[in-house]
C-alpha cells in the first residue's frame, strides 16, 4: 500500500508498543475496580443467602462488616479465575481468525460469483483493493440482519482476514462511498490495526464476564420458578452492577486504542482512492440515516472497536466512544465540506455513466502521494480486467481456484510436468487443471499475482480438511517439480500460511534478532536470490546485491553468490530466520530488498513474486514498487 510505507507501518507498530503502557494501566484499573465491586457485592449477598437458607429474614435482619479479608481474597481469586478462564476461552474461540468474529455476529459468506448486484459490487471493490494493496483478498461476509451502515475488518494476519459489511451498507451506499469504506478497512489490515483489535476482543472479554454472568442469573430467574427466583434476580443485578466497572474501563481501553487509528485509516483511504468525497459522503450518509451505524446484535459490545463507525448507542461521555464524532472525521477529510458553497456531490445509488466495472472515479483529486496511490489503484484494475475470462471465472469457484493454483505450481518442463499431473488423484480437479493449463501458460507474467490473489480468496472458504488436503497436494507437486518457479514459491508460502500441512510441524517463536549483523548470512542469501532473479548477468546481479546491502548497517565485504541458486531451499531457510527479527529490523530488510530490486529501475514479475513472498513471510505489507511490474 502506498499510504504509509513499510517503515511507517513498522514505526506505527513501535508507537503502539508505547501506548501499551497506558492500556496496561487501564486494564489493571479494570481488574482492581471489578475486584472491589465484586467484594462489596459479596458482602451484601452473603448474609442474604445465609438468611434465606436458614429462613431468618424475619428474625431481626443481619449485620454487614465492610472489611472482611477472607472475602477480599475470595473476590481477588474469583476475578482472576474468571478473567483468565474467559479470556482463554475467547482466544480459543477466535483461533479460527477473522471468520470466527464475523460468524459471532451472524454474518454470512459472500459466494465467489454472486448473482446479487450489490454483493458482486462488494466483491469487485475488495478485489481491486487487494491487488492495489499487494495482499491476498480477505474473506467476504455480509450481515443480512443489520440495517445500519457499517463494516469491519477482523483477523490476525492478512491471510486469515475478513471484511464484513452490513446489509444497510450494501443497500444505501453508492460505489464510490462503498469504495471509501472498504479502503478504510484495508488500512486497518495493512497497518496491523486489525491484529491488535482482534486480540483486544479476547483480552477484554474476561473483564466483561462478571457482568455477563449477572445477566445470565437475571435471565434464569425471570424464566425460572421456585423460592430462589427473587434472590437470583437480586444477585444477578448486583453482579451486573459489579460488571459495569469492567464495562466502563473496557470502553476506555477501546477508545484509547481505536480513536486515533480511525483518523489515520480515513487519511489512508482517501490517499488510496483519490476521492475524498467518497468517504466523506459515506460518513455523511450515516449521520442522516435512520439506523445510522447502529448494530443490534447482542455481541456488538464485544467487537464495537472493530467497526467503521460507532456500533453502539450514542455515548453521553464522549471519552468512552470508540470512534471520533462523524462531523470531525468529515472535516478532517474535506475541511470545506460543511461550508455553504461546497457541493459534496452526494451520489444516488445507481452507477454513474463514467463508472465502469471498476467504478474508479474519473475526477481525480489530490496530488503527490495521492496521485501515486491512484496510479497503483488504476494498475490493479487494469490487471484484473486483463485476466483471461476462463481463468478469472475459474478463480471464483472452489475447484477452479485449486486448479488455477496448481497451474501456477507446475514446472514448464514437459516431462517434469507430466509427473506432477500424475499426482492429482481427484478426477474432477485433474480435468479442471487440463482445461485451464493452456490459458495459464499464455498468461502474461505480470498478471500471475492478481490471479493467485483471486484464487486464494476463494480457497479460504474451503473447509479445514479440504484446505489441508490441498496443501499436502501442493507440497507434493513442489517436491516433484524439482526447481520451483518464483510464482510457485509464492503460492506455496501463502498455502503454508492459510493451511499448514499436517505432515509438517509448525513452530512459533518470539522475535529475537534486532541487529542486521545477527542475521548477516541470511540477509546475504535473501539479497543474492533477489539479485539473480532480475538478471542473468553476474555484474548486474552483483550491483543489485550491493545496492540492497547498502541499505543495511553492515560492515561486510560479502559478494553475490558465485552461481544462481539451484532451488529456493536456502532462501526459504533464510526467510524463516529473518521472520524472527524485531519490527525495526524487518523494515530495514524490506527496504534493502526494494533497493536490490530497483537497482536496474525496473521490477520483473519474478522479483515481484519473491518480494511478495518475503513481505508475507515477514508479516509486512508489500512495498509500493510492486505496482510497477514489467
Amino acid at each position: 500500500m502506498t499510504k504509509r510505507q513499510t517503515m511507517d507501518f513498522l514505526q506505527h507498530q513501535e508507537r503502539a508498543r508505547f501506548r501499551t503502557l497506558l492500556l496496561l494501566v487501564l486494564f489493571l484499573l479494570a481488574l482492581a475496580g471489578t475486584t472491589v465491586s465484586l467484594y462489596f457485592v459479596v458482602i451484601l449477598v452473603k448474609p442474604i443467602i445465609v438468611a434465606t437458607m436458614v429462613k431468618r429474614f424475619e428474625s431481626g435482619g443481619f449485620e454487614v462488616e465492610l472489611w472482611q479479608p477472607d472475602l477480599m481474597l475470595f473476590s481477588i481469586a474469583a476475578v482472576l479465575v474468571m478473567v483468565v478462564g474467559e479470556t482463554l476461552v475467547k482466544f480459543t474461540e477466535l483461533s479460527g481468525g477473522g471468520k470466527r468474529v464475523a460468524e459471532l455476529l451472524g454474518a454470512e459468506t459472500v459466494p465467489p460469483d454472486p448473482l446479487d448486484q450489490n454483493l458482486r459490487r462488494f466483491r469487485n471493490v475488495v478485489e481491486e483493493m487487494a491487488v492495489a494493496a499487494g495482499i491476498p483478498a480477505p474473506g467476504l461476509y455480509v450481515n443480512p440482519q443489520e440495517a445500519g451502515i457499517n463494516a469491519f475488518a477482523a483477523g490476525f494476519t492478512p491471510q486469515d482476514a475478513v471484511i464484513c459489511v452490513t446489509r444497510g451498507a450494501l443497500e444505501n451506499l453508492s460505489r464510490d462511498e462503498l469504495q471509501g469504506v472498504i479502503a478504510h478497512e484495508f488500512s486497518h489490515i495493512v497497518n496491523d490495526d486489525m491484529r491488535l483489535n482482534t486480540r483486544l476482543i479476547g483480552a477484554l472479554h474476561g473483564v466483561l464476564a462478571i457482568g455477563l454472568l449477572g445477566s445470565f442469573f437475571m435471565y434464569s430467574a425471570k424464566y425460572g420458578r421456585g423460592k430462589l427466583s427473587a434472590p437470583l434476580i437480586a444477585v444477578g443485578f448486583l453482579l451486573y452492577a459489579a460488571g459495569f466497572t469492567g464495562l466502563f474501563f473496557t470502553r476506555l481501553i477501546k477508545a484509547a486504542v481505536s480513536r486515533q487509528r480511525e483518523f489515520l485509516a480515513d487519511a489512508d483511504a482517501v490517499q488510496l482512492t483519490r476521492n475524498p468525497n467518497g468517504l466523506a459522503n459515506a460518513l455523511a450518509r450515516i449521520s442522516t440515516f435512520s439506523d445510522q451505524s447502529r448494530i443490534y446484535s447482542p455481541r456488538a459490545e464485544e467487537i464495537s472497536h472493530l467497526f467503521f463507525a460507532n456500533a453502539l448507542s450514542r455515548m453521553r461521555f464522549s471519552g468512552m466512544a470508540t470512534h471520533p464524532p462523524i462531523g470531525e472525521r468529515i472535516r478532517r477529510i474535506v475541511p470545506a465540506y460543511f461550508s455553504e458553497d461546497y457541493d459534496p456531490g452526494l451520489a444516488d445509488l445507481e452507477p454513474s455513466p463514467d463508472e465502469g466495472e471498476s467504478g474508479f472515479t474519473s475526477n481525480p483529486q489530490g496530488g503527490g502521494a495521492g496521485l501515486e496511490a491512484a496510479r497503483i489503484m488504476e494498475a490493479a484494475q487494469e490487471k484484473l480486467a486483463s485476466l483471461s475470462p476462463a481463468l478469472a471465472e475459474a478463480s471464483h469457484a472452489h475447484v477452479g481456484a485449486q486448479a488455477v493454483l496448481i497451474c501456477l505450481l507446475l514446472n514448464p518442463d514437459p516431462e517434469t510436468r507430466r509427473g506432477q499431473l500424475e499426482e492429482i488423484s481427484d478426477p474432477v480437479l485433474a480435468t479442471e487443471v487440463a482445461r485451464l493449463l493452456s490459458a495459464a501458460d499464455r498468461l502474461a507474467a505480470r498478471y500471475r499475482i492478481p490471479l493467485a490473489d483471486r484464487a486464494f480468496s476463494s480457497l479460504a472458504e474451503l473447509s479445514a480438511a479440504r484446505l489441508q488436503g490441498f496443501s499436502t497436494l501442493a507440497g507434493t507437486l513442489c517436491a516433484t517439480g524439482n526447481r520451483m518457479s518464483s510464482i510457485g514459491f509464492l503460492t506455496a508460502a501463502r498455502l503454508r500460511n492459510i493451511a499448514p500441512r499436517p505432515d509438517v510441524k509448525e513452530t512459533t517463536a518470539q522475535p529475537r534478532f534486532s541487529k542486521p549483523a545477527e542475521v548477516a548470512d541470511e540477509l546475504g542469501v535473501i539479497l543474492s536470490c533477489l539479485a539473480w532473479q532480475g538478471t542473468d548477468d553476474p555484474d548486474q546481479a552483483r550491483e543489485a546485491f550491493r545496492k540492497g546491502l547498502s541499505q543495511l548497517p553492515l560492515r561486510s565485504t560479502k559478494e553475490v553468490l558465485a552461481a544462481r541458486p539451484e532451488d529456493f531451499s536456502a532462501f526459504s531457510y533464510a526467510l524463516s530466520q529473518a521472520a524472527l527479527a524485531q519490527p525495526e529490523l524487518k523494515a530495514q530488510i524490506i527496504t534493502a530488498c526494494s533497493a536490490c530490486v530497483l537497482a536496474d529501475n525496473k521490477v520483473t514479475a519474478g522479483e515481484a513474486e519473491l518480494l511478495h513472498a518475503i513481505s508475507g513471510l515477514l508479516g509486512c505489507p508489500p512495498p509500493p514498487i510492486l505496482a510497477d511490474v514489467n
